[in-house]
């Protein structure tokens, strides 16, 4: 009888999923503050920034969620 250790590894979605929902918590705080910003008199110039900052945000949290389903995938 031989002595065997096996070791599990944790699942994809345990090791990123944290990850994510932190990243994905840290952008939606960013953009509350954007939209805080908004409400402020302001120029174009800061509204255009505004926009590309809300824009940049919703393509990462995009990203973020595909990242996601990759890692299911992987543990499926």
């Amino acid at each position: 009888m031989s002595n065997v250790i096996q070791f599990q590894q944790p699942a994809a979605h345990d090791i990123y999923a944290d990850k994510i929902e932190s990243l994905k918590s840290q952008l939606r705080q960013e953009l509350a503050a954007i939209v805080g910003q908004a409400t402020k008199p302001c120029g174009t110039a800061d509204i255009d920034w505004m926009i590309q900052k809300l824009s940049d945000a919703n393509e990462t949290l995009c990203e973020l969620d595909g990242v996601m389903c990759l890692v299911e995938l992987l543990d499926a």
